[in-house]
């Protein structure tokens, strides 16, 4: 009589990950010795525009005439999510940030018939410690803390507003801050053919910023040096290009403060946001600098603790040679925006807001083509 074989346990690849899971025991926070944090938000846009598509992101570069029929668009794309931590044994912190804009102020081709779905990309990753910066983050050229509220993600047009990659210094002093970055260049130029971006670029770009903070809000003063290149048939062409700016926050009460920005350069181009493109001429023979400048006023004032209403306006000019005033090249912007803002909790609001804008493109040397635009928005941002 043959013994009867004991049933043995077989255990699948699947079934051991899970009991070694099971039997795994659960770390809390105190066991890791650097503490990580994440936060974001979720904000969902219900957009109308009165005359014409616009994009996800008021597109003022992309206005074009003939082009007023409404449409209306939903969308959750300014959503984002951030991971930080802080190293305390080695005096460092480090931050990664990412959103749904990586296909720009249009939403990737047919996306919307099915799932809505989008394509993340990175907004910030740095590491900072000991007054260094190492990184993908604002510009050492840029004030966020000057930045409109507006429920529109473009913001007013003639703001400074770049992110990249740089190596940055920060010296405190009282009040003040002195700043000194270098950062990753990209020449932006513009020839008979639309805009160009080329990369032979071999210096670069160069920023110093003083900021003084003060009972009353705070003031900036900054300025970048950069150097663009082109290469075409084996010969390169340089011209060192930049510009400064002022920039600040003044509370005239608890309940009101003024923010601004002003900017002007030679060869500035896409520090300013809409004058990305447009830091240069290039003929094939001669590169030459042009000069752009801009800036807004932004007004907020709470009426009450939970209620808030902002009010701005934002400008734009570009000054190209007769040679390219012509093919809707882009003259000047203006841009304005009007919004209530209603937190019903600490983590939720809800918005409303109306935008305009005018574009004036060169139709032909000496003859500008005025456009006009205008949305309305609706809001609501949860934060955690």
């Amino acid at each position: 009589m043959l013994a009867t074989k004991q049933p043995r346990l077989a255990l699948t690849q699947c079934q051991f990950a899970l009991l070694a899971l099971v039997h795994t025991p659960v770390l809390a926070a105190s066991d890791f010795s650097i503490p990580i944090s994440v936060s974001g938000m979720l904000k969902a846009d219900a957009i109308y525009d009165l005359s014409g598509l616009r994009g996800d992101r008021a597109d003022y570069l992309a206005t074009q005439a003939g082009s007023d029929s409404p449409y209306s668009r939903f969308h959750m794309r300014e959503s984002r999510l951030k991971v930080q931590w802080q190293d305390a044994q080695h005096n460092v912190s480090g931050v990664i940030e990412g959103d749904f804009f990586a296909n720009g102020t249009h939403s990737s081709s047919s996306i919307e018939r099915i799932a809505n779905g989008d394509t993340g990309r990175l907004r910030h990753a740095y590491l900072s410690g000991n007054q260094w910066l190492i990184g993908q983050t604002w510009s050492n050229f840029v004030d966020v803390r000057s930045f409109p509220e507006t429920l529109d993600f473009s913001n007013d047009t003639g703001q400074a507003f770049v992110r990249q990659t740089q190596i940055r210094y920060s010296q405190p002093w009282q009040q003040f801050i002195l700043s000194a970055s270098l950062e990753n260049p990209e020449s932006d130029v513009i020839n008979e053919s639309g805009v160009q971006t080329y990369s032979s670029d071999t210096l670069p770009d160069a920023t110093l910023r003083l900021l003084q903070q003060h009972s009353k809000g705070h003031w900036s003063v900054q300025v970048v040096l950069r150097q663009l290149s082109v290469t075409q048939n084996q010969q390169t062409h340089d011209v060192f290009g930049g510009g400064a700016a002022v920039s600040g926050r003044w509370y005239f009460s608890e309940t009101t403060h003024l923010r601004w920005h002003f900017t002007c350069g030679k060869g500035l181009g896409r520090y300013l946001q809409e004058a990305s493109g447009y830091a240069a001429t290039f003929d094939g023979q001669t590169l030459n600098a042009l000069t752009s400048k801009g800036g807004y006023l932004a007004l907020q004032h709470h009426w009450f603790p939970t209620l808030r209403s902002n009010v701005s306006i934002g400008a734009l000019k570009i000054d190209l040679p007769a040679s390219l005033q012509d093919n809707q090249r882009l003259n000047t912007l203006l841009s304005s925006h009007i919004n209530t803002i209603w937190k019903s909790s600490n983590v939720l609001e809800f918005g409303l807001e109306w935008s305009w804008f005018e574009r004036a493109q060169y139709a032909q040397p000496t003859v500008t083509q005025h456009l006009h635009g205008s949305r309305l928005q609706a809001s609501m941002k949860y934060q955690f």
